[in-house]
This record gives C-alpha cells, sequence and structure tokens, in this order.
C-alpha cells in the first residue's frame, strides 16, 4: 500500500524519535511511504531542502492510498493536509499521543476518518490497527463488461448528470442497497 506520513516538522522535539518510530513501523508493515521526508534521520541533519511545499505534499496525498498523520499537536499545514486528504476520499488515519487528542478534529465527521490514540510502547499496535480498519475503507477497483448498447446509454446518463460513469453506477448501488437492506 501507498502510504502518505506527515508529522509537523515544526512541533516540539521531544516528538521527532516518535516520528521516526512511525515512519519505520509503516516500513516494517510492508507499506511504501509517498512523503520521503525525512523523518528517517536525525532532526539535527534536516535542511530546509527537506520540507517539501503544500502543493507538492498535495499531490503525494493524491497519489496514496492510504495517509498517516501524527497529530498531537496542532499545525496549520497539518489542518490542511488532513482536509486534503478527506477531500480527495482517502482513508485518514490520525495518530496522537494519550491526552493529546487535536481538538480541531473533534467536530470533523467523515467515513473514512481513523482516529487512534497511543501512548509509545502500544504505537506498533494502534498502527497496525489503523491500517486494518483503513484496509475496509479504501476504496477497491471493480470491472466489468456491459454491451454496446448499455455503454452508449451510461455514456449519454452520466453527461446529462454531469457525472462520471463510475458515480453513476455507486449512486445506483446506493438507491438499491437504501431500498433492499
Amino acid at each position: 500500500m501507498k502510504v502518505f506520513f506527515y508529522a509537523p516538522l515544526q512541533s516540539k522535539a521531544s516528538l521527532y524519535p516518535l516520528y521516526q518510530k512511525i515512519y519505520k513501523t509503516i516500513v516494517f508493515f510492508h507499506h511504501y511511504h509517498l512523503n520521503k521526508m525525512s523523518y528517517r534521520t536525525a532532526k539535527s541533519s534536516l535542511s530546509k531542502k527537506t520540507s517539501l511545499g503544500l502543493d507538492k505534499l498535495s499531490r503525494l496525498i493524491q497519489e496514496a492510498d492510504s495517509c498517516v498523520f501524527e497529530a498531537s499537536y496542532p499545525d496549520l499545514s497539518l489542518g490542511y493536509l488532513i482536509a486534503r486528504s478527506l477531500e480527495l476520499d482517502k482513508p485518514t488515519v490520525i495518530l496522537s499521543l494519550k491526552n493529546h487528542r487535536p481538538f480541531f478534529l473533534d467536530q470533523i465527521s467523515h467515513e473514512k476518518l481513523i482516529f487512534k490514540t497511543y501512548v509509545e510502547d502500544s504505537l506498533s499496535i494502534a498502527i497496525q490497527e489503523a491500517f486494518a480498519e483503513s484496509n475496509l475503507k479504501t476504496d477497491k477497483r471493480f470491472n466489468f463488461f456491459i454491451s454496446p448498447n448499455l455503454l452508449i446509454y451510461l455514456n449519454r446518463v452520466s453527461k446529462k448528470l454531469g457525472v462520471t460513469k463510475s458515480t453513476f453506477i455507486r449512486n445506483l448501488i446506493e438507491e438499491y442497497r437504501k431500498k433492499n437492506p
């Protein structure tokens, strides 16, 4: 799975070893990091060249299958990137130290938002649980064959409604599911 991990580098210096541990734990669970910010090196070796702009980070979120944010201490960039991840309908994991749950996220309700509170000793368990939940919330690709006549109709209807063909079909399934639970 392609994972976008972000933790604010300007936050408390004492958290940096924790960020490194999160980075390494994600690798341990065989996931690929899209954000190559140097969480894996000592904080003192970071230079301004390693920080990426919000546009670049936003593009990386678009590529990700899942996003993980360490949000024990609020940060403006962090809030923006979390909002971007949810806007793109990505499974979004928010990690925070026990007793440091980010208040600015308490009012957000989204089906793909996953909160995990941890203490340092339980970090890998929290991440493992978060990825298990994330896998259940990741959109799955489904391909099928239809006749040319149905495709012509689908193209016409989706264009008329201003939605993609996939969205039209998803909406039909959702309508049917509501009527037939």
